[in-house]
């Protein structure tokens, strides 16, 4: 099923809902490798609480296939939960703003590791080139990470940047921070901020087949559908319930908020 949503901007008041679709798995393009320890965690909230609250989100190639914005834990999730379509917002280039996560961590081993892999140049200094990494301790000092190899092919960039998060992937609890905020360090903490990439060069990494590292990609959107509470039932069912779905469309069309200034929501 490539989409099995039919036209239903007649129960939309609100043409956000005419975003949200169901594709199939072969329709989405990856463009990250995935963390397995954050996909069972995944994998059991959808369970326990029987919904997806907050669909993925994708862009239309000219191929005809969808590249896979954010959500890539959500949808392997979904694939694994048995789910025939996976819930997607499909969004326009001009609405995704791409930024960098930076990964906040405790040293351990894996940190002498990085700093002899021959593959990586160290710095305290900014250098000419591409920059991978800028890494600042607790203490305060920095480091400047480039790739031993100075051409500016982005194979060369995306191949060094999966050495470096590969150290510390699988062996240390990661916190994703955003750029512009104070970041407080613990004692023995190290902070990795990572530089943006443009949508072009992301289409260029699924294009070419390649894959970004996990948890680096931040997709910001305007205009962004959350907390929808999509019965996982209803997905993975054989036979598609059109009626059941058109129900829930009319629901959310009366129930969805635009808020427009700042606000905190307490998600605990």
């Amino acid at each position: 099923m490539s989409q099995v949503i039919q036209d239903y901007r007649r129960f939309a008041g609100n043409d956000v809902l005419t975003t949200l679709t169901l594709l199939s798995a072969e329709k989405l393009l990856f463009h990250e490798t995935h963390e397995k320890e954050r996909l069972d965690r995944v994998c059991r909230s959808i369970m326990e609480e029987g919904v997806i609250h907050h669909p993925a989100l994708a862009l239309k190639l000219p191929s005809g296939n969808y590249l896979l914005l954010d959500g890539a834990h959500r949808v392997m999730a979904m694939k694994e939960l048995g789910c025939k379509g996976l819930a997607v917002q499909v969004v326009e280039e001009q609405q995704v703003r791409l930024r960098a996560w930076n990964h906040l961590l405790p040293m351990g081993e894996w940190w002498e590791a990085l700093g002899c892999d021959p593959h990586i140049t160290w710095s305290d200094t900014r250098m000419d080139g591409r920059l991978l990494a800028h890494v600042t301790e607790a203490t305060g000092r920095e480091y400047f990470l480039y790739p031993r190899d100075t051409d500016e092919n982005l194979f060369t960039h995306l191949t060094a940047w999966h050495r470096i998060v590969s150290k510390y992937q699988h062996g240390c609890i990661v916190q994703r921070v955003a750029d512009g905020g104070t970041t407080q360090f613990r004692e023995g903490e190290v902070l990795f901020s990572y530089p943006d990439y443009t949508l072009e060069e992301l289409k260029w990494v699924v294009e070419n087949d390649r894959l970004m590292p996990a948890g680096v990609t931040r997709t910001i959107v305007q205009g962004r559908l959350l907390n929808l509470r999509i019965s996982l039932d209803l997905l993975q069912e054989e036979r598609f319930d059109q009626h059941r779905w058109e129900e829930l469309l009319q629901g959310w069309s009366r129930s969805l908020r635009l808020y427009t200034e700042p606000v905190y929501i307490c998600e605990g």
